[in-house]
């Protein structure tokens, strides 16, 4: 719904613009962090098809994997039992008279895309790599220190001990270096590399890593933050 919710809102400015003083054929959509990952989703489902002629992508990890429907139903039971609804028997009135506290405890926080066969057709990265996403210029790029959006909710320890010996030798420095790094490169840098390379094969596409922090760098941070640019 949320996707839907946007297609909406595209579709109202694209009717709308021109009493604005816009070109309803010159839209750009532009977002950051998972307003990317929304650019990226817009890109590649049909019903958004036309709305927009340019895309630019901030700091999205796009690999994120897309559920099956099936899955989904089974992860909505769940999410109505932890919320104290009758599990599959959860009437549609019950689950919109939750909170949105309510929701985002029950669900724990977040309620990955399922590939519902109408809106969604298929997985973003197949989406791209079939070549069924939108052919429109896109910028796309990253922080230089994505990870600082990770540190509080991954173990460094855990991480570095499931981290295969190849990977490791690919990174120079103390194991907080290895940890920042491979975490920016993993969750950001290598998909906007990789949809850059997939979206240039038919239209403009401008790649860019971000990493000025001049006078604001704050928190004893290396780097850009994720969503510093």
């Amino acid at each position: 719904y949320g996707i839907a919710d946007q297609i909406q809102a595209l579709k109202w400015v694209r009717a709308n613009i021109a009493a604005f003083g816009g070109d309803p054929e010159n839209i750009t959509v532009f977002g950051c962090s998972a307003g990317g990952g929304s650019v990226l989703e817009l890109m590649a489902i049909p019903a958004a098809s036309g709305l927009f002629s340019k895309a630019i992508v901030e700091s999205a990890s796009g690999w994120i994997p897309r559920i099956p429907m099936r899955v989904a139903e089974r992860s909505g039971v769940g999410v109505a039992t932890r919320a104290g609804l009758p599990g599959p028997d959860a009437t549609v009135d019950q689950l919109r008279a939750l909170s949105t506290e309510a929701l985002l405890e029950a669900s724990g926080g977040e309620i990955p895309l399922a590939v519902d066969g109408r809106l969604i057709t298929e997985s973003l990265p197949e989406a791209f790599r079939n070549g069924h996403a939108a052919a429109l210029p896109m910028i796309i790029g990253t922080c230089n220190y994505e990870a600082s959006v990770y540190l509080a909710m991954i173990k460094k320890a855990d991480f570095l001990a499931h981290m295969p010996s190849g990977i490791r030798a690919l990174y120079s420095g103390t194991d907080d270096d290895v940890f920042a790094a491979v975490l920016t490169d993993l969750e950001m840098g290598a998909p906007a590399r990789w949809f850059a390379r997939l979206n240039a094969k038919q239209a403009p596409t401008y790649l860019y890593t971000f990493s000025y922090v001049g006078s604001f760098r704050h928190d004893g941070m290396p780097g850009a933050r994720h969503g510093d640019e």
